[in-house]
């Protein structure tokens, strides 16, 4: 008669799992571990619903953790093997990803500690960035001047907002890489 129990963490091979759908840094992995139970016969789309869940519940600062980890749009460098094949679709012109880099050096100023996520589902980097200067209303293609709006941090209810869509965002993004494994 076997006496094996239930595991209490995540085995080894889930947390594998959870950095190639997540892209999360090991600090947020070890949380993870350490947070959920392997469920054998799970799905990598269930794996990641339950993360994003408790990911939700973390402090402030692991959130941020976790939003750190993942690649600025745009990046060319240190992006993972399934980063570089989502942005690897779309030929990106020069100026495209100038502005993007600029436009995620703005969202890093006035959203102190973020990084912008989105779910990109085959929109193009141009899209992207309408998307970003929409989303901090900024007229299309204009010059940043850095002044204003003032920065916003913990505490505050947008910047609470952003980080929330922040990791479902990213949640989003694991729900498609699932679909992909």
């Amino acid at each position: 008669m076997s006496n094996t129990q239930p595991s209490t963490t995540l085995d080894r091979e889930s947390v594998n799992l959870l950095h190639k759908l997540l892209e999360a840094p090991p600090s947020s992995l070890k949380l993870l571990s350490d947070e959920l139970a392997t469920e054998p016969g799970e799905s990598p789309a269930s794996l990641a619903n339950r993360a994003i869940a408790a990911i939700h519940s973390w402090s402030t600062r692991d959130k941020v953790d976790f939003i750190q980890g993942h690649p600025r749009i745009g990046e060319q460098s240190n992006l993972s093997a399934m980063s570089a094949a989502e942005q690897a679709k779309y030929a990106t012109p020069p100026e495209v990803l100038q502005r993007l880099a600029i436009l995620n050096e703005e969202y890093e100023r006035r959203f102190t500690g973020l990084r912008y996520i989105t779910f990109v589902a085959g929109r193009t980097r141009a899209q992207i960035v309408d998307e970003m200067e929409d989303s901090m209303n900024i007229r299309r293609g204009s010059n940043i001047s850095g002044e204003e709006p003032s920065p916003l941090g913990p505490g505050d209810e947008l910047w609470e907002s952003e980080l929330s869509r922040a990791i479902d965002d990213i949640g989003r993004i694991a729900q498609d890489r699932a679909k992909k494994l």
